[in-house]
């Protein structure tokens, strides 16, 4: 009511004033520089983690579970898979050997090759490049954990690992009752890397990720019959993931999801055709949008926007080093012509990294405003 009542009065002082005996005007000119901040959230940090579980949960053919980890700042997943649930062994678990029978009075027995217990029949296969397609010469840092939890036959086990059809990786076991990793329905609630388990580094460089392991008793190992009567194993394989993005000596970057700012449309400035016109490239004289956020993941970083043009290949691009809390850019009065006469302008917004620098993706990564500036400049005649 009150915007209502300062208009009319606004609108009574211009009709009074050119009611006297000044001429009527002939033209409007109007300048300045108008800023509308319009408080509203956005899920920014969705924008990557949906592409990750998406890529993950599509392709996923082996019963694979993406746990959250709410309770870390930076945001954590963990990909987790039961190889083997908590049951008891049995001496058929070794199947049959030539020359070689339990008897009822055996001790032990010392293993003549290795016999595998459990293996994977086809790698584990953990499909990151749909997420992978944003990085440019970005690595991120993971765990490969596994926890084998039971009796005291596990201390006769080995564990083989192969990632990626590297060469195998083996690892003596020994027995505990219990890890440091549980998972409450689809999340970890702890807020460091889970204990009690066999810790492998993986350099995650934005490609699929296979696993094959096998649990055997190795060659020369000694066991007996007793071993199985009160044997039990329990197997967990999990992917410890934070994302944290390093670039490598040369630089690196990382480009936003397509439609992050531009929604459904093809052209960031709502034009259906070459021949549509908007009134923001007649009236304004520049554009200056800031984003700001509740975190910065992207500290040290420049925020690059490039289009170029199918027909002509002209192409235009907008830098700015990212500061504080926010996003932010300016379209000059140069590129608002430039981007006039293009269509569409459909930019591709990412992120450049200086040599060794990093990106951290916090927890709940959210726009938390968007303000607009302009450099008006218009005149009507009437």
């Amino acid at each position: 009511m009150r915007k209502s009542i300062v208009f009319i009065t606004f609108l009574l002082l211009v009709t009074v004033f050119f009611a006297c005996d000044f001429q009527l005007p002939t033209a409007v000119h109007i300048t300045g520089t108008p800023k509308i901040k319009v408080y509203a959230t956005m899920d920014i940090g969705s924008l990557f983690t949906d592409i990750l579980k998406n890529g993950i949960d599509e392709n996923n053919t082996d019963g694979l579970e993406i746990l959250d980890c709410p309770n870390i700042e930076t945001q954590t997943f963990i990909i987790y898979k039961n190889i083997h649930s908590n049951n008891s062994l049995q001496i058929e678990d070794l199947g049959t050997f030539p020359g070689i029978e339990f008897l009822p009075d055996d001790f032990d027995i010392i293993m003549p090759f290795d016999k595998s217990l459990f293996a994977s029949e086809q790698p584990i296969e953990i499909s990151f490049s749909e997420f992978g397609e944003l990085f440019d010469n970005l690595t991120l840092s993971a765990k490969l954990l596994i926890f084998i939890t039971g009796t005291g036959f596990i201390d006769n086990l080995t564990l083989g690992i192969s990632i990626n059809g590297e060469p195998e990786k083996t690892t003596h076991l020994s027995h505990t009752s219990s890890s440091g990793f549980s998972k409450v329905g689809n999340s970890y609630l702890g807020t460091t890397v889970p204990g009690g388990g066999i810790e492998i580094p993986l350099e995650f460089d934005g490609s699929d990720m296979t696993i094959s392991y096998r649990i055997f008793v190795a060659q020369g190992e000694r066991i007996a019959k007793d071993d199985f009567e009160d044997g039990a194993i329990n197997i967990d394989l999990a992917v410890w993931f934070p994302l944290v993005l390093k670039a490598g000596a040369g630089g690196g970057g990382m480009r936003f999801p397509e439609d992050t700012f531009s929604g459904d449309q093809n052209d960031l400035f709502g034009r259906d055709s070459p021949e549509d016109s908007n009134p923001v490239f007649e009236i304004f004289e520049y554009l200056k949008l800031d984003i700001g956020l509740n975190k910065n993941p992207f500290s040290g970083a420049t925020l690059v926007i490039q289009n170029t043009d199918a027909q002509t290949m002209e192409t235009i691009e907008i830098t700015n080093p990212f500061t504080g809390n926010s996003l932010s850019f300016e379209i000059t009065g140069e590129n608002l012509t430039k981007i006039n006469n293009s269509f569409p302008f459909a930019p591709q917004f990412s992120v450049k990294l200086e040599p060794n620098g990093s990106i951290v993706f916090p927890r709940n990564l959210k726009a938390t405003h968007f303000a607009f500036t302009a450099g008006l400049n218009y005149r009507m005649d009437l």
